[in-house]
């Protein structure tokens, strides 16, 4: 379950963003001009039934880049000592964000392990990755413009 500490970090984070221009909320006004945002549409709840199966874990997208102009939001769990993917990098950037469970994350070819209430901003074009580096599963938040 997601604290009140663990949603406040995310939404500092986030406002943080968008004061600092890494997130463009265009989604917020140009949909709503339409009338295709409503809370039924805006609102969403972890569903473990809909979370996409990965080899190592599940991932659950809380809003999804089509629905909001190019912003997502996803919640991913990894099982121990694994990853969904390797090291990559693409042209977008992300925020990843630790829910639960201890994470090595990489940015540019250097590692740190971390815990909860931990994040990760990835600048755009730039090899990063995130590993379970514990024996339970690592939970977290991936914020994504693209």
């Amino acid at each position: 379950m997601i604290t009140r500490k663990q949603i406040a970090a995310l939404t500092a984070a986030f406002i943080a963003g968008l004061m600092l221009g890494e997130f463009h909320p265009g989604w917020m006004s140009s949909a709503s001009a339409e009338g295709t945002y409503t809370i039924e549409t805006c609102l969403q709840t972890l569903n473990r039934e809909s979370a996409e199966t990965t080899t190592n874990g599940w991932m659950f997208w809380f809003v999804k880049r089509d629905f909001s102009d190019g912003l997502n939001l996803k919640m991913s769990q990894v099982n121990a000592h694994s990853a969904i993917h390797g090291a990559h990098k693409h042209p977008e950037k992300e925020i990843y964000y630790i829910l639960d469970g201890e994470a090595e994350f990489t940015l540019d070819g250097v590692s740190r392990t971390v815990g909860k209430d931990s994040a990760m901003y990835c600048p755009p074009n730039v090899m990063h990755g995130i590993h379970n580096a514990g024996d339970g599963p690592l939970r977290y938040l991936v914020i994504k413009d693209n």
